[in-house]
């Protein structure tokens, strides 16, 4: 199965472009337009996984800007807990939960969400000094951000996904397209198979596009386990 690069969008351009070039055989024209609209197709669908995917990593970004919050605010609560008499300074959460702070950290976003609320719900129980409740009052409306946050990953997620199956299944049309066209080609340049050669040659490094600094990778999906 082939899977979509960019590399297709520029191979598809760049033939194009030669075939424009030149004044094709009359038997060359029909599959010439069939290819260029299965390009544009497959580029204007591209532009929307793009989009998409864009959508869906700032709804990520959200949930690691949410669980950082949260993290710092459960490094506050396990340095207070000990001040109490609440907790030890070498396990402050022992007995709340099997987690240390740093192992706590390291759950899967949801996890730590709901442990942590879980957590502070249980420490205010023990009806604990008012610095320690308003603390554990703010890790449980962390926890519910995170959580919220979460959810709000889902759509931008479906829309993401939906787009690149709908891009991948023009692929399959373009490469097809693509085909054709190289085969007819074949048959009409019969007496000067360097002509084919010319105009479905690999893009040469003058007709690539300029690459550019790479975009920084997008966060981790919320069911991932963090490092």
């Amino acid at each position: 199965m082939t899977h979509f690069s960019n590399a297709h969008i520029v191979e598809g351009d760049t033939i194009l472009e030669r075939l424009g070039a030149e004044k094709l055989p009359s038997e060359l024209r029909a599959p010439t337009a069939a290819f260029k609209a299965l390009y544009k197709a497959l580029t204007a669908a591209n532009d929307v996984a793009q989009a998409a995917g864009e959508q869906r990593d700032d709804a990520l970004s959200i949930v690691t800007k949410a669980d950082g919050k949260l993290d710092r605010l459960l490094e506050s609560l396990a340095a207070i807990l000990p001040v109490h008499g609440l907790g030890t300074r070498k396990n402050p959460f022992a007995q709340y939960t099997q987690y240390s702070p740093s192992d706590l950290q390291g759950l899967a976003y949801a996890k730590e969400a709901a442990e942590a609320g879980r957590i502070a719900t249980a420490i205010k129980k023990t009806k604990p000094h008012k610095d320690v409740v308003e603390l554990c009052d703010e890790v449980i409306a962390a926890s519910k951000a995170v959580t919220a946050a979460i959810r709000g990953v889902a759509v931008p997620q479906r829309a993401y996904t939906t787009a690149l199956g709908k891009r991948d299944a023009l692929l399959t049309e373009w490469s097809v397209a693509r085909s054709r066209l190289e085969r007819k080609a074949i048959g009409a340049w019969a007496d000067e198979p360097e002509m084919v050669r010319a105009f479905f040659a690999p893009p040469s490094p003058m007709e690539r596009p300029v690459t550019k600094r790479a975009k920084p990778a997008a966060p981790a999906a919320p069911s991932d386990a963090k490092s």
